[in-house]
């Protein structure tokens, strides 16, 4: 699906639009979108999440504003345990698994952003961008500071590029390397 015809929820503090209608909120679920993509620079936050149908919206118990697609669930796993492999590479990391959960959170009056990897550990920063795709999941808070997590699942690689003063995260549709050896040896094998 193009991105045109994706339904956006705009996410811009704690403001909060959803296909044209207007909410404020300090605690926002994104459940079951098809692509999550936006920055986080000290405790400002801009994302735009993107369903493939209208998305409900709904108040919850713990005064949170959750925005969710039909027959989708809140996937996460904040110990790492669904990882199966985390490959290091002078840009950064690639994250293979089953569900991939990427923290952050930033404190009150700091423009440093702590992002927390699973099996890789805690990286400072001054940017976080962020540009998925796939089943994901959002928890996020935003005051009086920010803290929060994305998930996709999958099975999914996601790679993590760490230059400068910013961290960007981004789906891998890539082959690893070993998987594209494996391809051309296949490949050749077949050709003679």
């Amino acid at each position: 699906m193009k991105p045109k015809d994706l339904i956006k929820v705009k996410l811009d503090n704690t403001k909060v639009s959803v296909d044209g209608r207007n909410y404020d909120s300090t605690h926002i679920l994104l459940i079951g979108a098809s692509k999550i993509a936006g920055e986080l620079a000290g405790t400002q936050i801009k994302i735009d999440a993107y369903f493939e149908n209208q998305p409900q919206v709904e108040p919850t118990m713990e005064e949170a504003t959750k925005i969710y697609a039909n027959g989708s669930e809140f996937v996460v796993d904040v110990l790492g345990e669904r990882v199966q492999k985390v490959i290091e590479s002078e840009e950064g990391y690639e994250i293979i698994g089953d569900v991939i959960t990427i923290k952050f959170e930033s404190e009150e009056n700091s423009d440093e952003v702590t992002v927390k990897i699973p099996r890789v550990g805690s990286l400072k920063t001054s940017k976080l961008n962020i540009d998925l795709e796939g089943d994901l999941s959002s928890n996020i808070m935003l005051s009086p500071f920010v803290i929060g997590e994305i998930s996709l699942k999958g099975p999914t690689k996601v790679k993590i590029q760490v230059s400068g003063d910013a961290i960007k995260v981004l789906k891998d549709d890539t082959k690893s390397g070993s998987e594209e050896k494996k391809l051309i040896n296949e490949s050749t094998a077949r050709n003679q």
